[in-house]
Parts: structure tokens; sequence; C-alpha cells
């Protein structure tokens, strides 16, 4: 069965990974720079995870203090305004149930992430996980397809915010990875940081254009400005996205509304010439 591709918004949302290891790194890999709010329970950490900064503190011994909280798990430069965002807690034991429990007011976690070499193990917290939260509690647990809710796959950021994700269901992240390079390479030439500028500045100005100032939106102007859009950017395609005009494109909207929310364009070509033009 293949699965249904989604773009999952984890900013300060508590995921829960089971192991330290070199897997549970790749998982940190992705989880911290979307902002997640991860506590790590291992009974040892790979050495990677405190010299790249992914927790600024001593990670605890086997007899030192079993919990460390990093307070300031996510914090900005002062100079550069970026945010880094670290694990948030540390539990260096082996997993119990009891590291099931949130502190503060949620009642489940976001995600649950099993990252651990034992087989048995692993099924055992999956099964854990589920009688305590239920079928609807997401858990991945590592190389074990059969026990995932979701997947991680091969993602690919080609600018302004575009994000590809090639997923082989478990069945072969390697080859996911290879088309997630090929694809990579292939459009590295182009600039998708100015296509999604314009493109996004042209949805906001429409929708803006049609927006009821008394009320919701009618359903016809929704669905209009949306044909519009979708129709008006195909004649584009990627190579010529980053150079439309934005103003004429609204203009032409506008125009084309008040002619009966008219969806007759011009030849693709005179599209380009016209609201494209090369520079």
């Amino acid at each position: 069965m293949v699965s249904l591709q989604l773009a999952h918004q984890l900013d300060n949302k508590n995921v829960l990974l089971i192991g330290g290891g070199k897997m549970g790194v790749t998982r940190l890999k992705k989880l911290l720079p979307v902002g997640s709010k991860v506590t790590l329970v291992s009974p040892r950490f790979d050495p990677s995870i405190s010299k790249s900064g992914m927790f600024p503190h001593q990670l605890p011994s086997q007899d030192g203090e079993k919990v460390i909280i990093n307070a300031d798990w996510r914090h900005q430069d002062e100079k550069t305004g970026e945010e880094t965002v670290q694990i948030y807690k540390v539990i260096q034991d082996e997993f119990k149930e009891e590291y099931f429990n949130l502190d503060g007011e949620e009642e489940y976690w976001h995600l649950i992430l099993v990252c651990i070499a034992s087989d048995n193990k692993s099924e055992e917290i999956h099964a854990l996980a589920k009688k305590k939260y239920g079928n609807q509690q997401m858990v991945n647990v590592a190389d074990k397809p059969a026990l995932c809710d979701f997947f991680f796959g091969a993602n690919a950021t080609l600018g302004g915010g575009l994000q590809l994700m090639i997923s082989s269901n478990g069945i072969s992240p390697t080859l996911g990875g290879i088309v997630r390079d090929e694809i990579t390479r292939h459009f590295q030439s182009m600039d998708f940081d100015e296509s999604m500028k314009r493109l996004g500045d042209l949805r906001v100005k429409i929708r803006k254009a049609t927006t009821n100032p008394s009320g919701p939106d009618k359903p016809e102007d929704i669905q209009y400005r949306m044909r519009w859009i979708k129709t008006a950017t195909d004649f584009f395609g990627l190579k010529n996205c980053e150079r439309i005009d934005v103003e004429k494109l609204v203009a032409l909207f506008l125009e084309m509304r008040a002619d009966n929310m008219s969806l007759k364009f011009a030849s693709p070509e005179e599209m380009v010439a016209t609201y494209a033009p090369s520079k």
C-alpha cells in the first residue's frame, strides 16, 4: 500500500526519540531544524550529538544525573537573528514505560520514534505506545516498516521553501536518496527562491483583490481564483516562473474576472512573452 505524502508541521511539538545511536542521530538531523521539542531516551549516546551542538550540556554519564532539561532549547543569535533548536530533554536510561509521561498539559506525543537495535524491545515499546495512547498515536520503529505509521523519506530542499520528499515506503531508503540527489542535480541551476517569492506574491495579491470585506469569500470567487492561478502558472512552466511580472498578472486577473470570470488566455507563447519576458 502506498502512503499519503504530507508536509508535517512539527514546530514546538513534543517528539519522543528512543535510542541515541547513529540511527537516532539521523532522526535528530531531521527533527531539530523544523523546531521539534525532542525528548531523547537512551542509555548511551553517539558522540556526534554533543560534538554537533545538538545538546549544549555535557551528556549524563552512567554515574551522573539521569535527566537533564535544556531550558534554552531554542534560542536566537543576537547578531544574526538565526534560531538554533537543540534537544529539549535527555534521559540517560534504558526505556521505561514511565518515560511516556509528558511534562505539562499535553496528553500525548506528536510522534514517537523507536531507534534501538533490539527487535523484541522495539516491538514491546510499539505495543505499549498503542495501548497507552490508542491507534491514533503516530509511531515509527526504525527498520520495521510494518510497525511504522509514517516513514522518513529522502528530502530535497530546492529553495524558497520548496521541498520534495521521495519515499520508498520503507522498502529501500537508499534508492530514495539516489533519486533525491538526481533531482537536486537536475534542478540546481534554477532560481527557486525567486520563483517561490513571485508566485507567493501573486497568490496573496489575487486573494486580497477578491476578498469579501463584509463576510466570507464567495465560493465562486475562491474556485475561480484557484483555477485562474493554476492555469496561468502552467503556461510559464518551471523555467519562466522566476521572471513573471506579478503586477501585470494581477491586472490581467482583474480584467478577466470582470469579463464574466473568463478563463480564455492568450497562447502560451504570448503569455510568456508578455508576462515573463526574457532578460
